[in-house]
């Protein structure tokens, strides 16, 4: 119902359909046992697609959704959720330091990704009543609902010093205002103790490390072809920064197929009238044998000569700059659809028209055009 949506969105929008599709290309195997090593209990009954909700046999406390949090406040290390930092007696002796033992759960580059997107859901997302404190907080809510009403409402958050949780609860009995959800009183419960642990010293901000590392994506092509690119292999839309990992591959783009949508060259009367699905935004130049074509209400019309086979160009072009450029061989009359070369290839912007020359594909065998009654045949 929301259409194509990023991960990032559907942490902070809590999309239930999101989380079940995620769970089930990773294996509900393997997320029950990372929750398990996370300090929460779960029922061998709980290997179904509802544990993505949150959804088990015998709920969980407060405590262990505190302990599973640490873990990603820890850079990926599991250690069991304390209260109590450290005791001192009267005149300031060290009596009892906790310390951490961290068993490594997650990657440190799984933790900060996972973070960084609680961040935005603390900012923009369904925790922004903490987006009023003035330092990073990452955080998730969940709402419980019940037949009569909201059975529990619950807020996990954490910076880089302190993690907390808080839960509204129904009990065994009646149910909660259906104005009692995560994003409200939990959420507005937690601020409160942010508050008050920070009224004179901020945390620190959450760090990246240092095999995780920035470049700019085409926000543009994620858009539209919900794929990840490089902003600098075609800058069709904006770029924007994101974290990825040293080894990350990025996605291919075909960019006929990004620009060149539904591209077809058809025969009306005594005119070729060549049509596409242009993008927008883009400004496009089509000539036919080096001459311009002319752009009217059904296409860009050819004026078809006496030969039947030409060079077709079309230039893709934004803010003046080359975007893409496609070359193709193309035989009218007889045969009006027939695309006999197909070259496309994206261009730097910086690169200059003249060197810019078409490529005809090397995997062209046999072209085969008319002249007159004569056929006319050329390998290559």
């Amino acid at each position: 119902y929301y259409g194509w949506i990023d991960i990032r969105t559907a942490l902070a929008k809590s999309v239930n359909s999101v989380a079940v599709e995620v769970m089930q290309s990773v294996g509900t195997d393997i997320v029950h046992k990372k929750i398990t090593e996370c300090g929460i209990t779960l029922s061998a009954k709980d290997k179904t697609l509802s544990l993505a909700l949150g959804g088990t046999t015998y709920g969980s406390t407060v405590p262990e959704i505190c302990e599973g949090y640490l873990c990603l406040a820890n850079d990926g290390l599991h250690d069991k959720a304390t209260f109590i930092k450290k005791i001192c007696d009267k005149n300031g002796k060290l009596l009892y330091l906790h310390k951490t033992e961290g068993t490594p759960i997650f990657s440190k580059s799984t933790a900060y990704l996972t973070t960084d997107m609680l961040i935005s859901t603390a900012k923009t997302g369904t925790a922004k009543q903490l987006s009023y404190l003035n330092y990073e907080i990452a955080a998730k809510t969940g709402t419980v609902s019940a037949e009569t009403g909201n059975a529990d409402a619950w807020c996990a958050a954490y910076s880089t010093k302190h993690t907390a949780v808080c839960r509204f609860s129904a009990g065994e009995h009646g149910s909660l205002s259906d104005a009692v959800t995560g994003g409200n009183q939990p959420t507005k419960c937690i601020r409160s103790v942010f508050r008050e642990l920070y009224k004179e010293d901020k945390p620190k901000e959450f760090s990246a490390p240092a095999y995780l590392r920035k470049t700019e994506i085409d926000l543009g092509i994620k858009e539209e072809m919900h794929k990840l690119v490089p902003y600098c292999r075609h800058q069709y839309g904006q770029g924007k920064s994101i974290y990825i990992t040293n080894n990350y591959k990025f996605d291919s783009v075909d960019p006929e197929a990004l620009f060149l949508k539904n591209l077809s060259i058809t025969r009306i009367d005594q005119n070729t009238i060549v049509t596409l699905e242009e993008v927008p935004n883009v400004d496009y130049e089509i000539s036919f044998n080096d001459t311009s074509v002319r752009k009217t209400s059904v296409g860009y019309i050819i004026d078809t000569p006496f030969f039947p086979i030409g060079k077709l160009e079309i230039i893709c072009k934004k803010n003046g700059k080359t975007l893409f450029r496609s070359v193709k061989l193309v035989r009218l009359r007889q045969s009006l659809t027939t695309s006999i070369v197909c070259s496309a290839s994206a261009i730097n912007p910086s690169t200059s028209s003249a060197a810019s020359a078409f490529r005809i594909n090397s995997g062209f065998g046999l072209m085969t055009g008319y002249f007159g009654k004569k056929t006319v045949q050329q390998s290559s």
